[in-house]
């Protein structure tokens, strides 16, 4: 009586085609998973440097700035008051803190696009009410933050607009 203890070709086949069809499955999944976690970081990275420039403010009792650009931002330390008061950002005399840059297939857009700008005052108020956002067709938890005098909070967007649109506040529910 002889046993035959080996595979056969089709059955090595079907085990190869098996195999690569989930490692392709989950390779999509990951992908995925990986542009919805790096918008999910850049906005929270972008939460926590606000927050720490506002914090700082309010330490060295001087006003802070934060600069916007679609693909970075930048913190300056306003070292270089005016005297009368009127806290103008001279980025040749005040000392920049921080410069972020963000993922190039992620920029932001915010409320108020003319306006690149976010005022902190060494109470650590912003002059400014703005919402930034950053649109992709992933669904992130967070891919808004919105800035008022007092608060700074993170948040969704409700309703993506239409070709990446403008950032309306009305549109980020507050977490």
């Amino acid at each position: 009586m002889e046993t035959n203890k080996g595979l056969t070709l089709i059955e090595i086949l079907v085990a190869m085609s098996v195999i690569g069809i989930l490692s392709a499955a989950i390779g999509f999944f990951f992908e995925g998973w990986a542009s919805t976690y790096r918008i999910e970081s850049q906005i929270k990275e972008m939460y926590a440097n606000l927050m720490k420039a506002r914090v700082q403010a309010m330490q060295v009792n001087r006003v802070h700035f934060v600069t916007l650009s679609p693909t970075h931002y930048a913190v300056f330390d306003d070292t270089n008051p005016a005297s009368e008061g009127n806290n103008i950002l001279e980025t040749s005399a005040d000392r920049q803190i921080l410069l972020q840059e963000f993922d190039a297939h992620y920029p932001i857009a915010w409320s108020g696009a003319a306006d690149t700008r976010i005022t902190l005052t060494a109470r650590g108020f912003s002059n400014d009410k703005k919402t930034i956002c950053m649109f992709s067709s992933k669904d992130p938890d967070y891919d808004c933050i919105e800035i008022s005098a007092t608060r700074i909070n993170i948040g969704k967007i409700l309703k993506q607009p239409a070709e990446g649109g403008r950032c309306i506040s009305e549109n980020c529910e507050s977490r």
